[in-house]
């Protein structure tokens, strides 16, 4: 917050800001996926095994290779959020951080093992118990080659939506504001609602929502008890890694995960199902956040707790 307090960081400032990241962000994948579109219709992409619906857009992205791109295009949040700090607000992108200017990579690295691990045995507790999980038809051999290229895209990802919701927003809006519900609550809030499915029932709409905010929640207390963005960062990173790479809700073909369940625009799942899957994100990111953020855990992370709103930074 103090960082924030360093450069200019008035309101209008912070909303033109975010439209250059949000719309910039736009352009970006609107060309990367159109490139990608004209590929798929000059059948210079591999299907692997998703069905051609002749819509060239709706072709790319349901490949592997267009579920990366897409993926990937999220990546660019990075030099927006650079652009917008530098023009607007004259402070470099290294004060949205942390409180020493740099990330805790050691806090990156106990977020992300910790989250992993949860995340896993959640996942293999729920083939056990989930008859609609099921072995997806990529080889596996595939799976271990696209592994590190999935894995190093979703890096660039999950840390660019951070530096961006857990960073530049929550940051420069708590130096504005001392309500959590603003500085807080808004970023979460609009992080959650960006994953809305028009395709899915209102139940399963809800439950995905619910469960993204109680994620981010959980995200921007790691921050709030850190003063960095290192252990959300890590946390974002393997959450995504399991969601995408080892159990996904996605059409056999469509996905780089070893194990599927329905789409979330099936119409088979119903309200039971949708209350298990938040129930069962509940503790999921209950878990991960006791383990990472309780005074009494011996995997806590940070050693600096950061004064919201106040301008100060205390140790702990």
């Amino acid at each position: 917050v103090a960082r924030a307090a360093e450069g200019r960081n008035s309101l209008r400032r912070i909303l033109a800001g975010s439209l250059i990241v949000v719309a910039l962000w736009f352009g970006g994948t609107f060309v990367m996926l159109t490139a990608g579109a004209a590929a798929a219709w000059a059948g210079w992409i591999p299907t692997l095994g998703a069905e051609a619906t002749g819509n060239a857009y709706a072709d790319f992205v349901a490949t592997p290779l267009g579920l990366l791109v897409t993926v990937a295009t999220l990546g660019a949040i990075w030099p927006r959020v650079w652009l917008a700090l530098r023009l607007l607000h004259g402070r470099p992108i290294s004060s949205v951080l942390g409180v020493s200017n740099r990330l805790a990579w050691g806090d990156f690295r106990r977020a992300a093992l910790v989250t992993l691990v949860v995340g896993t045995v959640v996942s293999v507790l729920n083939l056990a118990f989930e008859p609609t999980a099921q072995r997806s038809s990529l080889p596996v051999s595939m799976w271990l080659f696209m592994l590190q290229v999935a894995a190093l895209v979703l890096l660039v990802q999950t840390s660019a939506e951070e530096v961006f919701f857990r960073g530049y927003l929550l940051q420069s809006l708590a130096q504005r504001f001392r309500s959590w519900l603003v500085w807080g609550a808004l970023p979460a809030t609009i992080f959650a609602f960006a994953h809305w499915s028009s395709e899915a029932q209102p139940w399963m709409n809800a439950s995905v929502i619910v469960s993204i905010l109680m994620f981010a929640a959980a995200a921007t207390i790691l921050v709030y008890v850190t003063g960095n963005l290192g252990a959300a960062m890590g946390m974002h990173f393997a959450n995504n890694v399991v969601a995408f790479l080892l159990m996904a809700s996605a059409r056999d073909g469509q996905t780089l995960a070893l194990f599927i369940t329905p789409p979330i625009g099936d119409p088979r799942w119903t309200t039971a199902d949708a209350v298990m899957g938040l129930a069962i994100q509940a503790v999921m990111t209950g878990t991960t956040l006791y383990l990472l953020a309780s005074r009494n855990s011996p995997l806590r992370v940070g050693k600096m707790q950061p004064v919201i709103g106040a301008g100060t930074v205390a140790s702990d």
